[in-house]
This record gives C-alpha cells, sequence and structure tokens, in this order.
C-alpha cells in the first residue's frame, strides 16, 4: 500500500487482534486456504473498509486511488463486500473497549436540521 499513514496502521494492529480472536470461531479451517490466494489479506481489506467509514470516504474507488493495494478496484469492491459480516464481530469488542475509555461529559448538537419543504417540517421532528 502506498499511503503511510499512523492512523491506518494503528487501526490496523487493533482489528489483527480483534481478528485473531475471533477467527477461529467464526471461519472453519479450510476456509483461509481454499482457492487462489487473495490479492489483499482479509485484515487489510477489512482495515480498509473501517478506514473508508471511519473518514468518510463515500465511493470504494477513491478508498481505492488512495492507497492503491495489489489488486484491482473491482477485487478490493468484492472483498470488501464479500467480508463486511465479519467487521459486524471484529467492530463490537473495538466498540466495549473504547466505552472503557470514553469521557464523561457528553455533547449534544441541537441545530436545526433543514427539511425540503417547511410544511414538511412537522414530519422532521424527532420523536423522542
Amino acid at each position: 500500500m502506498k499511503l503511510n499513514s499512523e492512523t491506518f496502521y494503528t487501526l490496523q494492529q487493533k482489528i489483527t487482534r480483534a481478528f485473531n480472536k475471533i477467527k477461529h470461531f467464526l471461519l472453519p479451517d479450510n476456509t483461509l486456504s481454499r482457492g487462489q490466494p487473495l490479492s489483499v489479506r482479509i485484515i487489510d481489506t477489512i482495515t480498509l473498509g473501517v478506514f473508508r467509514h471511519q473518514y468518510g470516504i463515500e465511493i470504494k474507488k477513491d478508498l481505492y486511488d488512495l492507497f492503491r493495494p495489489e489488486c484491482s478496484c473491482k477485487t478490493l469492491v468484492v472483498n470488501l463486500n464479500r467480508f463486511a459480516l465479519l467487521v459486524l464481530f471484529i467492530i463490537s469488542p473495538l466498540v466495549k473497549e473504547n466505552r472503557k475509555n470514553a469521557d464523561i461529559v457528553k455533547y449534544t448538537d441541537s441545530t436545526d436540521i433543514p427539511v425540503c419543504l417547511v410544511k414538511n417540517a412537522r414530519h422532521h421532528q424527532n420523536h423522542a
């Protein structure tokens, strides 16, 4: 990968630790050894997917252009979609870990949300 990002590698280390803890429960032993070897490791694919959402990269092609992994853009997109369910199981322990380090004080943004028409404003209210 072309980008030397400390944030990416820190995220990759966290995901690697979480993945190694759960991979025996989620993936049978023959799943990773079947077929042709992946051009981008599962860990790298999952890290790219999480990085994409963390930094608001909307288009997967932009993610591909940013990192330039050793595969085609289509292969990266297929792998991102293929391992999306694994992200759920990997992110859950990370979220729990981050809750321990969360600040006690929480902030709420109360700015108005613009709506398309004033007559529709009552439908866009937050009913808590």
